[in-house]
C-alpha cells in the first residue's frame, strides 16, 4: 500500500464515513466535520505512536500497523495523509459480514424510503441464517467459495428443513450484501452470484410447502357464491373485494388508488401501499408497485361499472377513504378483516385478499386468456411467475368431473 491519496480523495473518504454513522448533525460545516474526524485519527495514533522528524534528511517519519513498519514523507501533512488513509483502509479491510450488513441497511434506509420494506424482509432473513453464523464475523474481504458453500450446506443439512422460497430469499440477501461490500464500500471481496446459482440440492431437501389448489385459491363455486353475497353491496370494503376479484390488483394497489387513477377503460396502478418497520416503530406509507412495476389494467363493463359506483359515493381523492379520516385511506387490514369475516359467514375456508389475486390469474388462464396478457395484468416481471405462483385448479371435484366427462380422447 503506497498511501498517497490526495487531499481531496481522504476528505470524501472521511466524509463518507461520518455519513456512514450519521453523525452529520450539530451545524458544523462540512469542512468542520471532516477535519474533527481527522483530527480523531490522528489523536488516537499518537497514543501509540510517536511522529518525529529526522534530523538527517529532514523527512517526517511514523510507524504504522502491528509489524511497526516505518513510512516517511517531506512534509508533516503529507505523512499525516497517509495515516489517516492507513486507517481508513485498514478499518475498511476488516469489516466482517456483519458490519457490512450493518452499513448496508443504513445505505438503503437513507438513500431510498420506499426501500424499507425490502430492508425488513432482508433483515429478517438474514437474522434467520446468517447472523448466529461464525461466517458473520469473518471480514468480507477473506471470505471464499468454500465459506459460502459451507453456509449454505449448514442451512441446508443442519437443524431443520426450510422452505424452498425462504432458501432463495437467502440467496437474494447474500448477494445483495456482497454486491453493497464491492460496489459502495471499494471492498475487495469475491462476487458470490456464480457460487449460489451453481449450488444445486435435491428438492427432498426443503420443507414442503402447502400449494395445493384449496389453500391458493377460491374455487369456482365459492367465487359465484362471494360474488352473490357482494352483489348489491354499498359497503367500500365489500366494493372493494369485487374490484379485486375482477382485477387481480394486490390489495396494496387497491389501497393506494386514487380517484385520477381510473380513466374508463383502465386502472392505471401507479402507487402501492406498504408496511414496514422504522426506528419509531411499524407504520404504513404509499410507494411504487412492487418492483416498481407501474401499469395499466383493463377493465371489463361490470368492473368499470363497480368503480363508478364507488367514486360516486364519496369526494375523497382516494378511491377508499377512511370514514374516520377522508384525506387517509382504508389499509390492507380493513380488507382482509372482512373478506375472512365474509368467507365465515357464507361457510367457505377463510382465506386472504392475495388468494382473490391468484383465483383471478387462475380463471384467466382456464379460460384460454393469453398468458402474457395475464401477466400484464397482474404486473409480473417475469412470465415464470404467472406459471408457477397464480396457476391453480379452480374447479371443485364436481365441476372437474363434468368437465373431464366431456373430453373425449381418440
Amino acid at each position: 500500500m503506497q498511501y498517497k491519496m490526495s487531499n481531496m480523495e481522504l476528505s470524501i473518504i472521511l466524509l463518507q464515513s461520518v455519513y456512514d454513522r450519521d453523525i452529520l448533525r450539530g451545524g458544523r460545516t462540512l469542512e468542520e466535520i471532516i477535519m474533527d474526524e481527522r483530527q480523531k485519527i490522528l489523536t488516537e495514533h499518537l497514543k501509540h505512536r510517536s511522529i518525529w522528524q529526522n534530523q538527517t534528511t529532514g523527512k517526517w517519519c511514523t510507524k504504522l500497523g502491528d509489524d511497526k513498519h516505518m513510512i516517511a514523507r517531506k512534509g508533516r501533512e503529507s505523512l499525516e495523509n497517509a495515516i489517516v488513509e492507513f486507517y481508513i483502509t485498514e478499518h475498511r479491510l476488516n469489516l466482517t459480514v456483519q458490519e457490512v450488513f450493518e452499513d448496508w441497511q443504513k445505505y438503503e434506509s437513507s438513500h431510498n424510503e420506499h426501500m424499507m420494506k425490502t430492508i425488513n424482509e432482508y433483515s429478517i432473513d438474514y437474522r434467520r441464517f446468517i447472523m448466529d453464523d461464525a461466517f458473520s464475523a469473518l471480514p468480507i474481504n477473506t471470505v471464499t467459495d468454500k465459506d459460502v458453500v459451507s453456509l449454505v450446506k449448514r442451512i441446508i443439512y443442519d437443524g431443520e428443513k426450510v422452505p424452498l422460497k425462504r432458501f432463495k430469499s437467502f440467496k437474494t440477501v447474500l448477494r445483495a450484501l456482497f454486491n453493497h461490500a464491492r460496489l459502495h464500500m471499494d471492498i475487495d471481496c469475491i462476487s458470490v452470484k456464480n457460487i449460489l446459482d451453481d449450488i444445486k440440492f435435491p428438492s427432498n431437501a426443503f420443507k414442503e410447502s402447502d400449494n395445493s389448489d384449496a389453500k391458493q385459491v377460491f374455487k369456482h363455486s365459492e367465487i359465484c357464491t362471494l360474488q352473490e353475497r357482494l352483489k348489491g353491496s354499498d359497503n367500500l370494503l365489500e366494493l372493494g373485494i369485487l374490484l379485486t376479484i375482477s382485477t387481480g390488483l394486490r390489495v396494496g394497489e387497491l389501497c393506494a388508488l386514487k380517484r385520477e387513477d381510473f380513466s374508463g377503460m383502465c386502472l392505471h396502478i401507479r402507487r402501492s401501499e406498504h408496511k414496514a418497520k422504522f426506528e419509531d416503530g411499524y407504520r404504513y406509507y404509499i410507494g411504487t408497485p412492487k418492483k416498481d412495476k407501474m401499469r395499466n389494467v383493463i377493465l371489463n363493463e361490470e368492473t368499470q361499472a363497480i368503480c363508478e359506483q364507488i367514486l360516486a359515493s364519496h369526494d375523497s381523492e382516494w378511491f377508499f377513504p377512511n370514514d374516520t379520516d377522508m384525506n387517509d385511506h382504508l389499509h390492507a387490514y380493513h380488507f382482509d378483516r372482512r373478506i375472512r369475516r365474509i368467507c365465515k359467514e357464507i361457510d367457505i375456508p377463510a382465506r386472504s385478499m392475495h388468494k382473490l389475486r391468484k383465483t383471478y390469474a387462475s380463471i384467466l388462464l382456464a379460460q384460454g386468456v393469453d398468458e402474457k396478457l395475464v401477466q400484464a395484468q397482474l404486473g409480473h416481471a417475469d412470465i415464470s411467475t404467472t406459471h408457477n405462483a397464480y396457476h391453480y385448479n379452480i374447479f371443485d371435484k364436481e365441476e372437474s368431473n363434468n368437465i373431464l366427462r366431456q373430453i373425449r380422447i381418440g
